[in-house]
Formats: C-alpha cells, structure tokens, sequence
C-alpha cells in the first residue's frame, strides 16, 4: 500500500495542477496594468500558493511515515453523503463551466478543457476515500470519465433548448421550418394555395416533423425534442445491442456500455434515422422467427433508403455480418451450408427493403400518401455525383482541423486494437469465412464515406463514415461481455486493460472538444428586431409586395412573425446546393425574378462579397457569393443589417 499511497497523492497532485491551469486560462492578457488589477489573477496567484503548501505538507507527512496512510487527514472529517455530493459536483463541473456559464474575454482551448476534466474526474473518485487498491482507483476514474463525457455531450444538445426565436446556427432555423412542412403546412399561408416544398429527404421529415401533429407546439419544445432525437436513439442502439447479454454482464458493465456507445456515434454525429435504421437491424438479427426477422430488416432498409442513398445496402450488410457472426466455425462444406441461410436471406432482405421496395411503392397510386410526400423535395436525388471534391479536407485543414483521414484513424484505432487482441488471446474465435464477412463491408464503409466527407459541403466533421462508426458499434456490442471481463481484470493483464480503457476514453476526449454556452440577445433587442421585422412585412404585403424569406423561415413557423404570405421558393440550403451542383439553367428563374424585382423585401443572412481562400468552408463561401450574393446586390440593397444576429432586410434598389 504504500507505493499506492504515494501514487494517489501524485494523483491529487495532478488534479490541483489542472484547476491551476484553468484558472490561469481564465486570465486575459492584455496589459500588464490589468493583470496586476486582476481579480482573477489575484484568485491564480492565492491558488497556487495554497496548493504548494499542500504539496509540501504532504510529501512530508508522507515521507515521515513511510506512506503508511493516504495524505488526506482533513477529507476523513467530512461525512460521507457531503463528500458524494462534492464528488457528484466534480463530475458535473466541467459541463456547468464550459456549456452554461459564458465567460467574458475568455475562450477555452481543447489544451484547458481535457486538463480541467481530467482533474475533476480524479478528485471526483479521490474525495469519496472509498476502499479499494490503486487499481480499482484507476477503473473507477476510467468509469467517471465515460460518465462525464456522457452528460457533458448530453449537455451539448441540451443548452440549445430554448424559446429564443432565432436561429441558433447557419441553418438552424430553416431545419426546423423544413421539418414543419410535412404534417403542419397549415400553419403557413399562400397566393396559390399549392403545396409547400422543403429541401428535406423524407426520413427526416418522419422522424423529426411528427411533433408539429401537436397545434400549439412552440420553438422550445421542437428544439426540446430535437435534443431526445439526437440522444435516447444513440442510447436504445446499444441497450438493444446488449440486451441478450444482460445476464451476463453487471448492471455497470451494461450502462457503461450503453453511455460508450452514445459516446462513440457521436464522433460523426450520425443522423438518427440510420441510428434507428440500425436498431431494426439488431432486433432482426437477434429474433428467432426468421418471418419476423425478414419484416424488420426490409423496414430499417426502406427508412435508410427514404434518408439517403448511400445507406440503401447498410442494414442487410450489418445484418448479414451479425447473423455470420453468430455461427460457430461457419463452413462451406457440403451439409453444413443450410447455417449460412439466415445471413443470406437477411442480406437478401436489407437489399430488397432498400432497393426494390421503393420502387414498388413508387408504382402504387395512393393519393393521400403520394399527396403528402409531394411536399419533400427528394434531397438525396437533388444532389449529383459531379459536385466538387474537395480531397484537401483528408489532410489537416482550416475546416476541420485534425482532417479527416487522422480523426477516422484515431477512432478506429482503440477499436481496431481491441478486436485484434480478443482475436489474438482467443477470446473471440473466428474463421476465415466470418473475417471476410467483417472486413469486406468494413473496407466498404470506409471508402464510401472517405469519399462522401470529401464533396463540397462536407469534410467538417465525421458524420459522412456513419455506416463504419455504427458497424464499430456492432463489432464491439457483440463482444462486450469478453471487453468487461478483460476490463474488470486488472491483475491479469496491464497491456490488455491499458487497450481497454483507451477504447473507454477516446470518445470522453472527443466529446470535450467543443461545446460553449448558448448566448443570445437580451429581450429588448429581440422584441426590437421583431418588431422591425413584422413593420417591414406588414408595410411591403400592404401595398401589394412579396416578402421572401431565404433565412429564417422559422419566425412564420411559430407566429414570432405574423400574417406573411409565404414564398417556399428560394430558401437559402436549396440556393447553395445549386450554386454546388454547377448547373446555370436552375438559376435562370432565380436571376430572373432578381432582375424582375419581384420580391419588394429580402429577408436573408448578411449577404457578403468578399471572397475567402483562408477561413473554413472557404470553398463553399466563395460559391454562394459568386452565384448568389453578387446577383442580389446587383439588384436589391440592405435597408436593415443585424451583425450580431446574421440577419439582413433588402429591398429592391430603385
């Protein structure tokens, strides 16, 4: 124990140093004069202090007795409930800080974030003083760490709830109008009385437009809901996943599994209609009535095929390597083939759900169901395989930093790492057949979305290698039991624990990258602009003007903007998408009513000339300016402009 002792001191070393470096990052330096007026420097300078002396103090009492005892005298006179409660605190510190207090003059670096969370996690398991050798010490810091990193991404999606009527990213708010449209068009009005389009695939447009069925629902509760959406499905793909296995694994072992999951896909992110579209999956693969098994294959195939083309064959591959999976030394010797039926049959249904399903239905004439899709412009088939690629953004780029080549490396990584070392130990037993069928798909996941991350537009993040992340998923489900065991048996292997724990903690260092707190205009300045907004409206349908909406659609959608005459035309994603699809003819009419005038008042994102070559998505800007902000400005000027709110009114110049 007293090597131990000695260590867990070094520990709570390490945690102070973290709240030392927090702290000093909270400092802005920009003159000598404030920093010595500094209060938070102040604060820095009475930390440091204090926390040498604890240092001091404690490598001597340690030294004068031999280690025998762990240096925290003081933390023994707490009670027991206190010190969970300040343990819980710690764990929860991290998110409070950087998502929901905004810090003036400050911004916090990934350096800051990872150095300040790992010190909370380490007092948040050192304060309790509970039993247990340094190794269990160490599982239960590992464990805390997935916990955090869990509520922290929780904490992510969450702060953006909010009754705030404006757009709280570049296309924010026109996303929540899109999803609007399928099941609430009523609550827009039009010259024609036509149907209203949204540049939305149909998936989507089920999964996330349902909530608009409720009349009244406001802005809160849809973003409230976008939140769960982007959430508990992450979360159910690995509580299916591990169900069956349940009795073999502790109630630990299965949460942690199912926060590490979430924790995992959210690395892309990956948007939920393929998260759902693998749920099906699994339960098909692990029901035992191949009838039912077939249906709910066919069912998670056609809604991948509703929500993009590139995900039409993900669920019969997953399936049909899961169902592989399964057998025990799959052979193609004659008598043992009639075992490969069920991964063959289940593949054969993923293709039919996703390729010739749709095409059944689409020579089925049902008006009501026809009627109601008219409304979804078809996204996946509006975006061709001749836009730019952008094969920079593999390598470390101003877009997305790392690039995507090293960010997909460091994912698969730990995962790849783990699978070979259950292989390599014998845990996991495989034959040749069954390593053909991971690693085919595999490699096909792969480049599809290497490939699909490169297309202008994309490359921000790792969204586009959806299918590989949910296939890791997998791979990873179905050994769990064999992962724990190994995890929870610190004495046998150090090497194999270390691999272990890294699978645990990269997903917690990634999902404390990013994330601040959401700050948005006082109530006056917001009443304000509305105000001026709905004046400009009402004055320009008054004397018998359109008003076209290309930003903020969402302002008509829950009446922050009221009695406007809708024009669905023009909204500014279908705008850059074609300027991407380098395709004139679909400008002409567009051109056209600029130069016609036709919209007496634009309300739109503060339009910009300038060109960009060294800011992320330079590309992209540079393409909506030369296709859309240059034709506009030619024809209409700015009469209102809201920098800090990204909002411009024009109209025409006479």
């Amino acid at each position: 124990m007293k090597k131990e002792n000695k260590v867990l001191f070094l520990f709570s070393i390490i945690g102070l140093f973290g709240f030392a470096y927090f702290l000093y990052a909270l400092i802005p330096f920009n003159q000598f004069e404030y920093l010595v007026n500094s209060k938070r420097f102040g604060v820095f300078i009475l930390y440091c202090l204090l926390a040498t002396i604890y240092i001091i103090w404690g490598f001597n009492q340690g030294n004068r007795n031999s280690w025998e005892t762990l240096q925290f005298p003081l933390l023994s006179l707490v009670p027991k409930l206190l010190r969970e409660l300040f343990s819980l605190f710690f764990v929860i510190l991290p998110i409070i800080i950087f998502l929901y207090i905004p810090t003036s003059n400050v911004s916090f670096t990934t350096s800051v974030r990872w150095v300040f969370s790992v010190s909370c996690i380490i007092w948040s398991v050192l304060i309790k003083l509970h039993e247990g050798n340094l190794k269990e010490k160490v599982k239960s810091i590992i464990i805390t760490g997935v916990v955090l990193g869990t509520l922290f991404s929780l904490g992510q999606l969450f702060n953006q709830v909010t009754n705030y009527p404006f757009s709280l990213g570049w296309s924010e708010g026109n996303r929540l109008w899109d999803y609007s449209i399928l099941f609430g068009s009523k609550r827009y009005t039009t010259n024609d009385g036509d149907p209203i389009y949204a540049f939305l695939d149909k998936g989507r447009a089920l999964v996330w437009g349902w909530i608009y069925l409720i009349p009244n629902i406001r802005i809160w509760g849809v973003r409230f809901l976008d939140a769960v959406i982007k959430s508990i499905p992450y979360f159910g793909l690995g509580l299916v996943l591990i169900w069956p296995e349940r009795k073999n694994i502790s109630k630990n072992g299965l949460i942690i599994f199912v926060f590490w999951t979430f924790l995992f896909i959210r690395q892309g992110p990956i948007h939920t209609p393929l998260v759902i579209s693998a749920i099906f999956t699994v339960l098909a693969v692990q029901n035992k009535n191949i009838w039912f098994s077939v249906i709910f294959l066919i069912g998670a195939s056609y809604l991948a095929e509703l929500s993009r083309f590139t995900w039409i064959y993900a669920p019969g591959l997953w399936a049909g390597m899961l169902s592989l999976l399964q057998i025990v030394n799959p052979s193609l010797a004659k008598g043992r083939w009639r075992e490969l039926i069920k991964p063959i049959v289940l593949s054969l249904s993923g293709y039919f759900g996703g390729q010739i399903l749709p095409t059944i239905i689409d020579k089925i004439k049902v008006p009501d169901i026809e009627k109601s899709f008219e409304i979804i412009i078809d996204f996946q088939n509006s975006t061709p395989l001749n836009q730019d690629l952008l094969w920079d953004r593999w390598l470390p780029n101003i877009t997305y930093g790392p690039g995507i080549l090293l960010s997909i490396f460091i994912v698969l990584l730990p995962v790849v790492i783990v699978l070979y070392w259950i292989i390599r130990s014998k845990k996991w037993v495989i034959n040749w057949i069954q390593i053909l069928g991971v690693m085919v798909p595999g490699l096909g996941f792969l480049i599809v979305g290497l490939i699909a991350s490169v297309k202008i537009g994309g490359g921000g993040d790792l969204h586009n290698l959806d299918m590989l992340l949910i296939f890791l998923v997998l791979l990873i489900g179905i050994n769990w039991q064999k992962i724990w065991e190994i995890f929870n048996g610190l004495q046998t292997n150090k090497h194999s624990f270390i691999f272990m724990s890294s699978l645990l903690l990269f997903p917690v260092f990634f999902s404390l990258r990013s994330g601040i707190p959401l700050t948005v205009s006082n109530d006056d300045r917001k009443e304000a602009i509305l105000n001026i907004i709905q004046n400009e409206v009402d004055n320009t349908q008054e004397n018998g003007g359109q008003v076209l909406f290309m930003d903020q659609r969402q302002l008509i959608t829950f009446d922050f903007v009221k009695d406007v005459v809708l024009i669905d035309d023009y909204d500014k994603k279908v705008l850059i998408n074609r300027t991407f699809n380098n395709d004139p003819e679909k400008f002409s009419a567009f051109y056209e009513d600029l130069a016609n005038q036709r919209f007496s008042l634009i309300l739109s994102n503060v339009l910009k000339k300038d060109l960009q070559y060294d800011n992320p998505f330079s590309e992209e800007n540079n393409y909506w300016v030369e296709g859309v902000v240059i034709p506009i400005l030619e024809y209409y000027q700015p009469s209102y402009t809201f920098e800090d709110l990204d909002i411009q009114l024009l109209i025409p110049i006479e």
